[in-house]
């Protein structure tokens, strides 16, 4: 249940967010997307939110490419608090991640984790530049 101050990012909820003409991305709208790209297992455009210069980008991209071919993924991010100014922002965040397997009668896992994320503006686009822990992206434990 979303609490008065926090902003929620479900996938459903953010299907319009990239369809509204001529508004500006920001932090929250590039996290909307992502969500939906998680969920829609659009793992290209997942990874783009993402700063592919970041420490550990090898890491989140192996673990998108992992679930994006082994699971339906259900995501909802919650922005406990935002702080920072001009090109760089930084979140605490709430994620919320439920993991299907594709494989018949596969298990399903269900996370939720507080995930802390520093995102700047790289060329007009918001990028995820660090991310941690990288646990709520790791593939489904089978």
């Amino acid at each position: 249940m979303p609490i008065i101050g926090r902003r929620r990012f479900a996938a459903l909820a953010a299907l319009g967010a990239g369809r509204l003409l001529g508004a500006e991305e920001t932090p929250m709208s590039r996290l909307a997307k992502l969500a939906t790209y998680l969920s829609e297992n659009s793992v290209p455009e997942a990874l783009d939110c993402f700063d592919p210069a970041m420490k550990d980008y090898p890491s989140v991209m192996a673990d998108i490419e992992a679930l994006g071919a082994q699971t339906d993924v259900l995501c909802a991010i919650d922005v406990v608090s935002e702080s920072g100014t001009g090109d760089q922002e930084t979140l605490d965040t709430d994620w919320y991640v439920e993991l299907r397997s594709q494989a018949a009668g596969g298990p399903v896992e269900r996370r939720r984790e507080r995930v802390s994320i520093r995102m700047n503006r790289i060329r007009g686009k918001w990028k995820i530049t660090s991310f941690a822990p990288l646990s709520i992206l790791s593939p489904i434990h089978i």
